[in-house]
C-alpha cells in the first residue's frame, strides 16, 4: 500500500484582505487502498509547524482580487469564494484541484510565459526564499519559525551551504 501524502489547502477563507496574512491551516490528504486507489481529505495538517501564518504582498493580493472577481463573474460565483471554496479550483470542474491537476497547471503557466519547465518545482522557491533571507541578515531562528521547521539546528542543517560562506 503507498504511504499517505498531504499538501497545503488554501481557501477564500484563509486570505484576509484587510490585515494581509494568508493562515495555512488545513492539509489535502491523499490516502491510497490496497488497489492503489485514493480518497483525498481535508482536514488538519499533520504537524502543528505546518500551521502559518505569511504576510500578503501587495502583488499577490491584487492578483488575488482579480481572480476573486473572475471567480464572481463565473455561474455559483458566490460558492466560488465562500469561506470553505478553494482559492484555485479547476476550471473545468470548479472542485479543489488535485495535486497531479495543480502541477499541470503551473507546468502550462511556466511555459504560456517563457519560463523553463525543468527544474521550477514549488519548492525551490522555498529555498530560494530562505537563500535570500539568510543572504540578506535574517537570523536562523526567525527563518526557522517562518518555513515551519522543528528546529532551528533543523534549518541551519539544511543551508548550511549559505552559512558557510557567510
Amino acid at each position: 500500500m503507498l504511504p499517505p501524502w498531504e499538501v497545503l489547502a488554501l481557501n477564500w477563507g484563509h486570505v484576509d484582505f484587510t490585515a494581509h496574512p494568508i493562515r495555512t491551516e488545513q492539509a489535502v490528504q491523499r490516502v491510497y487502498n490496497e488497489d492503489h486507489h485514493y480518497t483525498e481529505n481535508v482536514g488538519e495538517c499533520k504537524t502543528p509547524a505546518s500551521v502559518r501564518t505569511n504576510f500578503m504582498p501587495a502583488l499577490v493580493e491584487e492578483k488575488l482580487l482579480k481572480w476573486r472577481e473572475y471567480l464572481l463573474q463565473q455561474k455559483n460565483g458566490g460558492v466560488l469564494v465562500a469561506p470553505d471554496a478553494p482559492l484555485f479550483p479547476s476550471t473545468r470542474t470548479w472542485k479543489r484541484r488535485t495535486y497531479s491537476g495543480f502541477r499541470n497547471s503551473y507546468r502550462h503557466f511556466l511555459e504560456r510565459n517563457g519560463l523553463p519547465t525543468e527544474d521550477m518545482n514549488l519548492h525551490r522557491f522555498r529555498h530560494t526564499f530562505a537563500t535570500l533571507a539568510l543572504q540578506n541578515g535574517v537570523d536562523i531562528k526567525t527563518l526557522s519559525g517562518i518555513l515551519g521547521h522543528y528546529s532551528s539546528g533543523f534549518t541551519l542543517d539544511t543551508y548550511t551551504h549559505i552559512t558557510d560562506k557567510m
